[in-house]
């Protein structure tokens, strides 16, 4: 029997699009009559670093009953953690006296709105004055369906996160009714129009890359990177980064292509035109954070892998960061790949999900959609552990700080 989690952590955006604060959600791939799984989450959470796995922002968690009444809650760290009751769940004085027990000690706390009810105010009201947050579940209550709820909640202070959105129509509902603050993976279902020229930063990313996968010769390349000053002026930078602890003196930028080497440089390419979809930090960019976690989950499990090599372990973070470009540039695949040559089991991959390379990455996106049911069959096709592939998660959204 497996005691492992599915977890996935999903970015809170505000109307710019820019990273606040993340939600958390979890759930056992097989559940058993006396499992707490609440605890198994919040020990494994801990046990890797709060503070590391939010990046140092506000980290949302759902726990139940048992684990708010729990002695072990007075040691979580209120300062990030904000507690989130499910009020799907009975409401009664036994909860109310430890919320406000705890609100005293400076927690903070979110109403997590999962299921229609007739009177869910009314119910809801004896927790509301303890209550920062209220975050709706938009795959079971619809916009309209919670205006006249909306009404009788405005009464107190409280900031309204829709979570769980899957498309912009959806998001713009949720506007319409004053929310302010997004979760879900709905900014990766951008609008596509391949009628549109594609802006002239991602031509030169392109470009370049495709230099990178049909030049066997470094003095070819050195010569087009040359042509994009500011592109190798950034290239430099990094080089020069602690990140990449050179202990050497770049000479040319041959010397830079060759210290580098052809599959980092191709992901740095990638993750640089990331960069560009705003002027705000990178940091709080939600499509290069899902660059990044795609990235690092497909670079862990490539290699717990009975059928691994050099050349899937060398693929799989560039297909990774690949599949975005998609969302970044508003182009269908089919115009990038016109742009760039790369090899048919990459396209196929990120088209159809075809071969290891494309199981993993729809390994990816099931998780960022929390769809545990896809993550099960797709860890049995893989031949993974639920273990392995929990610790994979873990260690990928540690990566990203």
């Amino acid at each position: 029997m497996s005691h492992a989690l599915f977890i996935s952590k999903q970015p809170v955006l505000d109307k710019d699009e820019s990273i606040k604060d993340y939600i958390f959600y979890y759930a056992p791939y097989e559940q058993t009559q006396d499992s707490n799984h609440t605890k198994a989450f919040i020990d494994a959470l801990f046990q890797s670093g709060l503070k590391s796995l939010s990046a140092g922002k506000r980290a949302f968690i759902k726990i139940n009953r048992t684990m708010l009444l729990d002695a072990s809650i007075f040691s979580f760290p209120n300062e990030q953690l904000v507690l989130g009751i499910d009020n799907a769940d009975p409401i009664d004085e036994t909860i109310i006296r430890r919320v406000n027990e705890l609100k005293d000690l400076n927690f903070k706390f979110a109403i997590f709105h999962t299921s229609s009810k007739d009177d869910m105010p009314t119910e809801i009201a004896p927790l509301l004055p303890f209550v920062e947050y209220f975050i709706v579940d938009t795959t079971a209550i619809g916009a309209e369906a919670f205006r006249s709820d909306l009404e009788r909640l405005q009464q107190h202070p409280l900031t309204m996160i829709s979570a769980n959105l899957s498309d912009e129509k959806t998001k713009a509902s949720f506007i319409s009714l004053g929310f302010e603050l997004f979760s879900g993976h709905y900014f990766l279902d951008a609008p596509l129009d391949d009628e549109q020229e594609i802006a002239k930063g991602y031509q030169e990313t392109l470009k370049l890359l495709n230099i990178l996968e049909n030049s066997d010769s470094i003095d070819e390349i050195a010569a087009e990177f040359a042509t994009y000053p500011h592109i190798t002026l950034q290239l430099l930078r990094y080089l020069n980064s602690p990140a990449f602890a050179l202990q050497r003196t770049i000479k040319s930028i041959r010397h830079a292509l060759l210290l580098i080497g052809r599959k980092d440089l191709r992901r740095w390419l990638l993750l640089l035109a990331f960069t560009q979809t705003s002027d705000s930090d990178p940091a709080n960019n939600p499509l290069l954070y899902s660059a990044n976690v795609r990235m690092a989950i497909m670079r862990f499990l490539v290699n717990q892998l009975h059928n691994s090599t050099k050349v899937l372990s060398d693929e799989a973070p560039f297909v990774a960061v690949l599949s975005l470009l998609q969302p970044l540039i508003g182009v269908s695949y089919k115009k990038i790949f016109e742009s760039i040559s790369v090899d048919e089991s990459i396209k196929s991959a990120i088209t159809a999900y075809e071969g290891t390379l494309g199981k993993l990455l729809e390994l990816c996106i099931a998780t960022e959609q929390f769809d545990k049911e896809r993550v099960t069959v797709l860890l049995k096709e893989l031949g993974l552990e639920p273990e392995a592939f929990e610790k994979a998660l873990l260690e990928s959204y540690d990566e990203q700080q």
